[in-house]
């Protein structure tokens, strides 16, 4: 009954029209748009309330993202999530004082001159979907392309399967095929690919262990590093340390379940904890304890960790994964990532017990998205900036700074020569309300567009970015270079 339900859900929104007559961007909206951009910051919630563009909000219900122990109640409750997102975080929890008054300055490497520099850029949730291919998604990337690709490291989220010997699947059940790997992977822009992607996540299983095997041999193939899964178990123990301009990084990765999918009776398939538990026991992140010590013994600089849990469309974390995450970051983690929510969450800047400082991004939301519900067409991606110093007996790795972008994805139907196609393209959020703002956006937008376009907007500076951190955001000129000569310069009208 849950799985008829759920796909009734799913088939109802693909057959949805993405654009419908007549609403169109008219001079109304156009001055909405300029007002909105024109009142004082503290006015803008109250202005986008009386314009229709925020709903109610509602704090969390106490519940598990792992659908294996899902009963009725707790399944109706993801459907209404994905209705109407979970805005407001516990009331006694205090979570939305905590991370207003973050400070994500990074200064622990401020004193010491550079021996070796490196930056890595890290994305979100790549999902699949019969609608992203080559031919599709030409231009996914050519707005951000260049603030991810040009990092000397690029990383992100492979949330699925690809078995050439099967058919293409949606969701529920992942495979994509050749082309739609490469549209999701970054190939429409100047032929890039993500360094390394994350296997462990709560689809590597969709196709059965085949299909988990079959994604890191095709991963092989195209030279894309992996971890989070594995073939053996000395493939388990081996994840990858790279060395990357000089700073030496383990990537680890890991995730709470892998929904009702049967489990093999080899356990080193993939690296499963139960980061969702809600009491967990002592030995339940043994996994985790014993590869953070070893990449220490590897000589790693810095310890990446992916780690693919929490509730899906929540705007912000438990106290549970609060006090994991100071937990591993106190075992030796420097660089937390979260996925899975399907929205992105607050960052945090941690500082251990013995001074170091240590960066979690609970959740970067999708990174390429089939979804339709609105906060999921938001994603962001992080640029860490590291520096290695030479101190009087050792060297040691720190935080310089980072810088966030989000962007919205825009997605439309278009009129190709294979027919009718779902065309997407992901656009930075301010600098593209800017330019409807103005009437220089000159690709074809709809009302439904500014709507998900300024309830992304506020909900970014407003729950993720307060006053204090803005300043993560990169230069314009970082993503924003020739955004203004493509889009208004621009010959055709899509």
């Amino acid at each position: 009954m849950k799985k008829i339900l759920i796909i009734l859900l799913i088939k109802l929104t693909w057959l949805t029209p993405d654009i419908r007559p007549g609403y169109g961007l008219n001079t109304a909206d156009i001055k909405k748009i300029r007002a909105y951009f024109t009142a004082p910051r503290f006015k803008r919630y109250k202005t986008a309330r009386q314009q229709g563009y925020l709903k109610r909000r509602r704090p969390p219900r106490l519940t598990t993202s792992d659908s294996a122990v899902w009963n009725f109640k707790e399944f109706l409750y993801y459907i209404s999530k994905y209705v109407r997102p979970v805005e407001k975080c516990a009331p006694e929890s205090g979570l939305d004082r905590y991370f207003e008054k973050m400070d994500l300055h990074f200064s622990n490497g401020s004193r010491h001159p550079a021996a070796a520099t490196a930056s890595f850029a890290l994305a979100g949730d790549l999902l699949q979907d019969n609608s992203m291919t080559m031919a599709s998604s030409g231009e996914l990337f050519d707005y951000v392309g260049r603030f991810v690709f040009q990092a000397d490291f690029t990383a992100a989220n492979f949330e699925g399967v690809i078995n050439t010997n099967l058919r293409p699947s949606r969701f529920p059940r992942f495979n994509a095929n050749e082309s739609m790997f490469a549209a999701i992977m970054g190939r429409p822009y100047n032929n890039e690919l993500f360094n390394l992607v994350f296997t462990a996540n709560n689809h590597m299983y969709d196709q059965g262990v085949a299909g988990l095997i079959a994604t890191l041999d095709y991963l092989d193939r195209q030279g894309v590093r992996h971890v989070g899964t594995a073939r053996s178990r000395q493939e388990q123990q081996c994840f990858p340390v790279i060395n990357i301009e000089g700073i030496k990084t383990a990537w680890l990765a890991y995730t709470f379940g892998v929904n009702k999918c049967r489990l093999p009776e080899k356990n080193y398939y993939g690296n499963l904890v139960k980061l969702n538990k809600f009491k967990p026991a002592s030995n339940d992140f043994n996994l985790i304890y014993r590869q953070l010590k070893s990449s220490r013994a590897k000589a790693a600089d810095i310890i990446c960790l992916s780690l693919h849990w929490g509730a899906e469309w929540e705007f912000y974390p438990a106290c549970r994964q609060l006090k994991m995450a100071h937990d591993l970051a106190e075992r030796g983690a420097d660089i937390i990532i979260g996925h899975h929510t399907h929205n992105v969450q607050p960052l945090e800047k941690y500082i251990t017990k013995d001074g170091r400082e240590v960066l979690i991004i609970y959740s970067l939301g999708n990174f390429t998205s089939f979804i339709r519900q609105n906060t999921s067409k938001m994603g962001g991606a992080v640029k860490v900036y590291l520096k290695k110093c030479r101190l009087k007996n050792h060297t040691e790795t720190f935080i310089e700074r980072t810088a966030f972008i989000p962007f919205y994805q825009h997605r439309y139907r278009c009129r190709m020569a294979a027919g009718i196609e779902r065309v997407s393209r992901l656009l930075p959020v301010d600098e593209t309300l800017a330019l409807i703002g103005c009437g220089k956006f000159r690709y074809r937008v709809y009302r439904e567009h500014i709507e998900e376009l300024l309830e992304n907007q506020f909900y970014l500076h407003n729950l993720i970015l307060s006053s204090e951190t803005k300043t993560i955001l990169p230069d314009r000129e970082l993503y924003f270079y020739n955004l203004m000569e493509r889009v208004i310069y621009r010959q055709t009208d899509i």
